[in-house]
Formats: structure tokens, C-alpha cells, sequence
């Protein structure tokens, strides 16, 4: 048994394996803590992943939002 979910997530991309992840953690109602590793490299892309994230974010919720009005 889990009580949420700890997500790790590249500094220089944000793979689709971490937003099915993410999808499923948040399906399962798993509080996900998200970190963002390897921000010292040259090619990190802290704000565009960290903006990918949110995005997802958002995306869910809205599908949650509408589901849950049917």
C-alpha cells in the first residue's frame, strides 16, 4: 500500500514515460511529489519541464472536472 508517489523527472526533458506515470499516479488518486534532478547539466530545461508538468497538471484536472459534471 502507497501513500503517494515520488516522481523524478530529467531536467532536460520530460520523457512520456514520465507523464504516463504521472497519469496513473494521479488516476489512483497518489499524491505525486515531483523532482526535478540533473539541473546542473548544460542542456537542463528547468522552466520548459517544469511548464510540461504543470501543463499535465492542468490537462487532468480538466478531464477530471468534466468527467466528475456527467
Amino acid at each position: 500500500m502507497v501513500d503517494g508517489v515520488l516522481l523524478l523527472v530529467d531536467a532536460s526533458e520530460a520523457s512520456a514515460q514520465t507523464r504516463f506515470v504521472l497519469k496513473k499516479a494521479l488516476e489512483l488518486n497518489l499524491p505525486p511529489i515531483v523532482v526535478i534532478n540533473k539541473i546542473d547539466r548544460p542542456d537542463a530545461r528547468i522552466q520548459d519541464v517544469l511548464n510540461e508538468l504543470y501543463d499535465l497538471l492542468l490537462i487532468w484536472m480538466q478531464q477530471m472536472s468534466s468527467s466528475s459534471s456527467l
